[in-house]
């Protein structure tokens, strides 16, 4: 990598020029490589959160990165029974229970999310 010198001109008293150069800096370094893209997927959010709809989301942002992408549970939203629905690789519905709650507590892992999956979120059940 080439420095160059850069001097400087100071006139210190009228007519009476001085030359500067500055103590070195850090070198210049090239541009970094761009950051690889992050790859996404297209999942669908339905029931009891704030903004249902179809999201895109990178694959490790599990259901609670994607359920959060919808604007979280709604009051009522069951947080304890959320539905993920996918194809199985012979063409039929598959229907896996996720416990959002104790994935948010710790005490479970959270799921990856596969391209086209439904994430259906219920209604607790209110008892008067």
């Amino acid at each position: 990598m080439k420095r160059h010198a850069l001097a400087l001109l100071l006139l210190v008293t009228p007519g009476v020029a001085q030359e500067i150069t500055p103590a070195p800096t850090a070198e210049i370094l090239p541009s970094p490589s761009p950051t690889p893209a992050v790859a996404k997927i297209e999942v669908n959010i339905v029931g009891a959160v704030s903004r249902a709809g179809r999201y895109s989301v990178v694959k490790e942002a599990g259901v609670v990165g994607a359920i959060a992408a919808a604007g979280w549970f709604v009051d009522t939203g069951d947080q304890k029974k959320v539905k993920i629905i996918r194809r199985s690789s012979e063409g039929k519905p598959l229907t896996i229970i996720v416990n959002v709650a104790a994935i948010t507590n710790g005490e479970k892992q959270d799921m990856t999310l596969e391209p086209e999956d439904i994430i259906s979120v219920g209604q607790k059940l209110v008892n008067f």
